[in-house]
């Protein structure tokens, strides 16, 4: 089950929120995972429990202030990056998994915004299977595991939450991905991902993107 951890301070710099995961409960996402039927109309019913709980934890988690102040930061060391520069430095990340280190793929998985998001998967017992959060550009800002590629820009998972504000058709800002079955591991996963707004200026400046095994959830 998940633990609750009590009011944890990381790097001795960042607090984590008491009884996160204890006020969420397993039974929540029990609830909410409890094995997508092949049914439609199950399925469909289960998604709309997971953007529910989308819209209240996990939108909690999203703004709090240190990944506010990451994204800020990061927004304006890239507002002049070309369409080229971002390609290059994706290439770069991509080849990095078999040609040696990445200084940008190291920096995003030891800063202080990382930290709080390890925090997250820790605490979740790692029912959280990744958790990572991107910048207005569509470039990875913090990362708890190392992603597969540093530009998420051309992904549903970015497109739909950060550009949701367009999509009035949509009925909802968060995007919640198809469900996974790995084979090999037996794991079932599905990601949910969502805007973060200034709490400022409203503007959305980025966005996360939530990583779950539902069997451990379940369990």
């Amino acid at each position: 089950s998940l633990r609750d951890t009590g009011e944890t301070h990381i790097k001795g710099e960042i607090m984590f929120p008491k009884s996160t995961f204890l006020k969420f409960g397993v039974a929540a996402w029990a609830t909410a995972f409890s094995l997508f039927s092949a049914n439609a109309w199950a399925m469909e019913d289960q998604l709309n429990k997971v953007n529910a709980y989308a819209q209240n934890e996990l939108n909690e988690w999203a703004h709090h202030p240190v990944i506010i102040e990451a994204l800020r930061k990061q927004n304006v060391e890239h507002a002049a990056l070309s369409f080229e520069h971002i390609v290059s430095l994706d290439n770069a990340w991509r080849a990095s998994k078999t040609e040696g280190v990445n200084e940008a793929l190291i920096s995003r998985l030891n800063n202080n915004t990382a930290a709080f998001l390890k925090g997250l998967q820790v605490a979740s017992n790692f029912a959280i299977t990744e958790v990572f959060v991107v910048d207005n550009r569509g470039l990875n800002v913090a990362q708890s595991t190392a992603t597969s590629d540093f530009w998420q820009g051309d992904e549903d998972k970015w497109l739909n939450p950060f550009y949701h504000d367009e999509k009035t058709d949509t009925g909802t800002s968060y995007d919640i991905s198809d469900i996974d079955y790995d084979a090999s591991t037996g794991a079932v996963q599905v990601q949910a991902s969502l805007p973060i707004k200034d709490p400022e200026t409203g503007d959305t400046i980025g966005t996360i993107t939530f990583g779950f095994n539902l069997g451990e959830l379940s369990s």
